[in-house]
């Protein structure tokens, strides 16, 4: 047996209904909030990336997936309910697999269609006033039967990159290989660590015992989360944006709008990626290495373009409205001189 464990969890952004999330779905999510095995987890893997501060404006729940399976583990909902966004994860554990890219695939087969248990969690969210899902990030994580992870990743490259993708793409096995071969982002010896957009891998020696191995699962699962969070929200603040700057007129210059989604893009821009909070030499390189794979900078100047063509239009707007204002106080200002001779004349 080469695989001690197999774990996949399944991310999906939210995007709910309006542009915040209203109080009764907060209270629905409060009701829904329990103890579980993944809030502690979740907490300490926390601060080996983080220091507290860096999502204080988000709210993270916790609960266990409704039906009973033997891979079934708890799941975690973290929301922002001004932005109106949120990402669930959902954990599955698969002991005693000789084939992870099956357990990978009975999660979320390619026809759309998902196992029991993600099946489970949606229908809990029924009434969540969720407007839409982009799309679903399986992190895949793998522990070997062996101490040497350098020599496992090289001689199975090609299984562990098609593990990654999914091999949904029919890539040439060479190619597989390369995602392996010069793509990891992790400077532990335990450790591999593979991120791109769609997905996520990491592989683990047996040098560490479940707990650490937990935890290190879940603090690269976090560095995978942000970037799914940072992607749906700038998307969002760019979807904005060019609905602000297309309803901008003289009569409707709404710099509210304007100020509040550009203080918006820089208060994030500084929060998580100019200035994080970070705990450690090595979180930072995570942390930056995982936005460069999965295209968070790229993300982050399409998002400032149109912030910046808003921002240009509402800036000729103003001036319209500016020029109007003077000359409909010219025009008032002749009829009162009008009329006041007028009055002068009686």
């Amino acid at each position: 047996m080469n695989y001690l464990r197999t774990d996949i969890i399944s991310i999906f952004d939210l995007d709910f209904v309006g542009d915040s999330i209203s109080s009764s779905t907060m209270h629905k999510l409060e009701k829904m909030n329990e103890k579980t095995e993944i809030e502690t987890i979740y907490k300490s893997s926390y601060r080996w990336i983080f220091y507290q501060g860096l999502f204080r404006d988000f709210q993270r729940f916790y609960f266990k997936i409704p039906i009973s399976t033997s891979t079934g583990k708890d799941c975690s909902i973290l929301v922002n309910q001004e932005y109106g966004i949120g990402i669930v994860s959902i954990w599955q554990t698969f002991r005693n697999v000789n084939n992870p890219i099956e357990s990978k695939q009975k999660v979320w087969n390619f026809d759309g269609t998902r196992c029991s248990e993600i099946d489970s969690v949606f229908k809990l969210f029924s009434d969540l006033d969720i407007e839409g899902i982009e799309r679903h990030y399986p992190f895949a994580s793998i522990q070997i039967n062996s101490d040497n992870i350098s020599q496992f990743c090289s001689e199975n490259a090609a299984m562990l990159g098609r593990l990654f993708t999914g091999g949904y793409e029919h890539e040439e096995e060479e190619r597989l290989e390369k995602y392996i071969k010069h793509n990891n982002i992790s400077s532990r010896h335990y450790e591999r660590l593979f991120i791109r957009w769609t997905d996520a891998l990491a592989v683990y020696s047996n040098y560490i015992k479940d707990n650490e191995y937990e935890l290190s699962l879940f603090r690269a699962a976090q560095i995978f989360e942000t970037c799914i969070l940072l992607r749906r929200v700038f998307k969002n603040i760019s979807a904005k944006s060019e609905k602000i700057s297309s309803s901008l007129s003289v009569i409707n210059p709404n710099p509210w709008a304007v100020n509040k989604l550009q203080s918006s893009f820089s208060r994030l821009e500084r929060n998580f990626v100019i200035a994080p909070p970070i705990s450690s030499v090595e979180a930072e390189g995570l942390l930056k290495a995982a936005y460069k794979n999965f295209g968070i900078f790229e993300m982050i100047e399409s998002t400032r373009k149109e912030c910046e063509f808003m921002e240009r239009r509402f800036q000729w707007v103003k001036t319209q409205f500016i020029v109007s204002l003077a000359i409909l106080t010219y025009f008032l200002d002749k009829i009162w001189d009008i009329v006041k001779e007028l009055l002068i004349k009686k």
